[in-house]
């Protein structure tokens, strides 16, 4: 165990889907196969709160501020996105898509909250009325990771078919934009740069083949790097800020790279190889990041910004 470390066994599932920051209030928001989600203390570990409901595995949980008051939000394979208050029983229940939701997003520029799906659809929700206010459906589009666009009214896509999607949510209208190929494989995680430029993703794959981290740019609308970044499925990604992206991935490591102004990236930081593959990350509000995996176990990880060596590893729970 390293220094400061703590350790708790995640309630529930054994296996960690997703994690999210919970701002002002030093915790983290995990969620699992089983359909719990729960709210733990980043220093001690402990369990604060928790939200039960959905019926099959989490695939998405975030916190976000609507209307002021904070909400949590939560997209699962049971084909239902349900927005959280503090009772541990829902608020609403957004019902619509026939398979998994694979994915949710909140789009304060638009005030609505976005979901996509196996069934092949994207799809606006008005929070207020939980009424579903656009769809857009696309032939094989299996929507696998979907973030909103900071400062637009667009959000951007990753699929099945092998393309990025960018669209237009303007007046709570679902309407494409653009489409970029994605190569080879399978893009199944992503994460917009916060000035709104870069599109970073993570594909599929096995024995080093096709497990690359991809940048676009989204004023160019093109690829404009690939890197072979791992050796198994790389299962999440996040900015830590406007240059530096974090990456998880199924060969248990964990890895920080700089993206340069020639659009190189380069290798920061490598945590690995722990026990237990790792399954999805997020940036914490104290500039910690936390990473969730099997086993069940979560990481914050603190990450050194200059040079190359292991992060710290400031709690695990």
């Amino acid at each position: 165990k390293a220094k400061g470390e703590v350790t708790l066994e995640y309630s529930g599932s054994d296996i960690v889907t997703s994690v999210s920051d919970w701002p002002s209030s030093g915790a983290v928001v995990a969620a699992g196969v089983d359909g719990d989600i729960g709210l733990y203390s980043h220093t001690t570990g402990r369990l604060i709160h928790s939200w039960q409901g959905h019926r099959r595995p989490v695939t998405r949980c975030l916190s976000v501020t609507m209307s002021g008051a904070r909400r949590l939000l939560s997209a699962s394979a049971d084909a239902s996105v349900k927005l959280w208050g503090d009772s541990a029983s829902p608020l609403a229940t957004l019902s619509g898509h026939e398979m998994s939701v694979n994915t949710v997003d909140w789009s304060s520029e638009a005030s609505v909250v976005v979901s996509g799906s196996r069934d092949c659809t994207l799809r606006l929700w008005d929070a207020e009325s939980s009424m579903e206010v656009s769809k857009a459906k696309v032939l094989r589009n299996v929507v696998t990771s979907l973030r909103v666009c900071p400062g637009r009214n667009a959000v951007v896509q990753c699929s099945e078919d092998l393309r990025i999607r960018v669209w237009s949510t303007s007046s709570s209208t679902l309407r494409e934009e653009a489409k970029i190929s994605s190569g080879p494989n399978q893009l199944i995680c992503c994460d917009v740069c916060p000035d709104g430029n870069y599109v970073i993703a993570g594909s599929k794959g096995f024995s080093r083949e096709n497990c690359q981290l991809h940048l676009y740019d989204l004023r160019q609308l093109r690829e404009v790097v690939v890197i072979p970044s791992f050796d198994q499925t790389i299962e999440g990604v996040a900015w830590l800020n406007s240059s530096v992206v974090l990456a998880v991935s199924k060969d248990c490591h964990v890895r920080t790279f700089a993206v340069q102004e020639t659009q190189d990236i380069q290798e920061l930081n490598d945590f690995g190889p722990e026990a237990n593959p790792f399954t999805c990350c997020c940036l914490l509000e104290d500039g910690t990041v936390a990473v969730g995996g099997s086993g069940p176990h979560i990481s914050i990880l603190r990450y050194s910004p200059v040079g190359r060596g292991r992060p710290a590893v400031v709690a695990g729970i």
